[in-house]
């Protein structure tokens, strides 16, 4: 809300934002790390595709992904989605 009235925000960018595009993908912004969970294509079953992972940072133009690179970044932030989502957790 105070961001909604041009009032400033302590700690803006650790605040988890979610996404959900047309074909049914989430993403999940938070800080300078982007995931999209699953897969674009529809002729590929999304339960066993591994989504994307960008650091906005560096890769504005998401063309680097970093999900096999970075395990523990992925792990926080799919838990972070599914429990916006209200998804169980698996462990």
């Amino acid at each position: 809300l105070q961001a909604f009235f041009g009032k400033k925000v302590e700690n803006n960018n650790e605040i988890p934002r979610v996404f959900h595009s047309a074909k049914g993908l989430f993403a999940i912004r938070k800080g300078k790390w982007k995931l999209i969970e699953g897969e674009v294509d529809p002729d590929v079953n999304s339960d066993t595709v591994k989504g994307s992972l960008y650091n906005l940072e560096n890769d504005i133009c998401e063309t680097n992904d970093l999900w096999d690179s970075n395990p523990d970044i992925v792990n926080e932030l799919l838990v972070n989605l599914k429990s916006i989502k209200g998804e169980n957790i698996k462990k």
